[in-house]
């Protein structure tokens, strides 16, 4: 087998010192005539250079950190492959370190990532304790761009949905179809975003609307959803709703109530959040708040582009993004036939670039059971 070709072995071909090819390889100065010999030598021969030997070298380093809390999370994956698509676009490429939903974990990832040359460091975040305080500052003083996925921050940049406003929206659209006796399975109020800010949006209107909600507590397993949605059934409890936390959760309750023998939307109507594909698919598809992680991801890998141009003393700003869009189906029961609302998507960025605009997937409701 051939020895792979380095750069000793591309500066003897080319005719040039090692260093001409490395300031070649990294972006430096390199006259045209030379420039041009190399790259035809590297075309030739099918050299590959050494991505972190170049990260190690070059001011401008290529790699992006990653945090995520689980690999097998549909919002985590359409949020990688938002933020691929784009960072593709700079050349740029992902290192992904998952937590698996462990504290420990994830701050030892960040710690990971505070010693290694990086454009920047994207942390689909849960929860901040102390312990990650002493990571983010250490990323600070070397200089690594942080960016929080999903939750809000007092300090480091965020891209955050608006979990709270969304579940209202959910909520009074549920009042709206005569559900004043509903059950909510969340996760815990840890997790800001998902356990505190969707709960709280959700227990807020049916407080006002003098409804009954009440909450069981379970992690985003849609194992855990389905035992609990099957111990409320146990129970005998006279809920005209299921609310969930997120639509993997729904997905679990979903199946419980189909095992069980019980008609959605008939006997018991179901509700989700994060617009996940799978939930479309479904008989009848799960009345859901579309949330837009693509598109999240994409935004990520421009702010991200931003903040390191800052880091780099170029011109640049960024601001918060803030995306909603509602989505309703035919799993909400309903006293009559109506069309949903369309909740216009909101959006600010300090840039030039354009993102996708987001509509909402209409699914005609049914009427109230006989």
């Amino acid at each position: 087998m051939n020895k792979p070709l380095n750069i000793n072995d591309i500066a003897n071909l080319a005719g040039v010192a090692k260093s001409t090819v490395s300031r070649f390889l990294n972006g430096g100065s390199v006259s045209e005539k030379t420039k041009l010999k190399i790259e035809q030598i590297i075309k030739k021969t099918g050299f590959l250079p050494n991505q972190s030997a170049q990260n190690l070298k070059s001011k401008h380093s290529k790699l992006v950190g990653v945090v995520i809390p689980r690999i097998d999370s549909y919002a985590v994956s359409r949020t990688l492959m938002g933020l691929d698509s784009i960072l593709s676009e700079f050349d740029m490429q992902m290192l992904v370190l998952n937590s698996s939903q462990s504290i420990q974990r994830e701050i030892n990832a960040l710690d990971n990532l505070s010693k290694q040359k990086l454009a920047g460091v994207v942390w689909l975040a849960s929860k901040f304790t102390s312990e990650h305080n002493k990571v983010i500052k250490q990323l600070q003083l070397a200089n690594i761009p942080i960016l929080i996925v999903g939750q809000t921050h007092p300090t480091l940049p965020f891209i955050a949905y608006p979990d709270y406003e969304a579940a209202s929206t959910l909520a009074k659209y549920c009042i709206s179809l005569g559900h004043d006796n509903a059950a909510y399975i969340g996760v815990a109020e840890s997790d800001l975003a998902v356990g505190k800010n969707r709960w709280q949006g959700y227990l807020d209107v049916f407080k006002s609307n003098h409804a009954n909600l009440t909450r069981y507590l379970c992690s985003f397993s849609m194992d855990d959803a389905y035992q609990i949605t099957k111990s409320i059934l146990a129970d005998k409890k006279t809920y005209s709703l299921i609310l969930c936390a997120t639509d993997n959760i729904a997905l679990g309750a979903f199946k419980a109530l189909a095992e069980a023998g019980i008609s959605i939307p008939d006997e018991i109507s179901l509700a989700g959040f994060g617009g996940y594909q799978f939930s479309e698919m479904l008989h009848p598809a799960i009345t859901t708040i579309s949330l837009p992680f693509y598109e999240a991801g994409q935004i990520a890998a421009y702010k991200l582009k931003l903040m390191n141009q800052i880091m780099l003393n170029e011109d640049a700003s960024v601001k918060q993004l803030c995306i909603e869009q509602f989505n309703s189906s035919s799993s909400a029961n309903c006293l009559k036939r109506i069309d949903a609302t369309h909740y216009q998507n909101r959006l600010t960025l300090d840039s030039d670039h354009i993102f996708t605009d987001f509509h909402l997937k209409k699914h005609q409701s049914v009427d109230l059971k006989s």
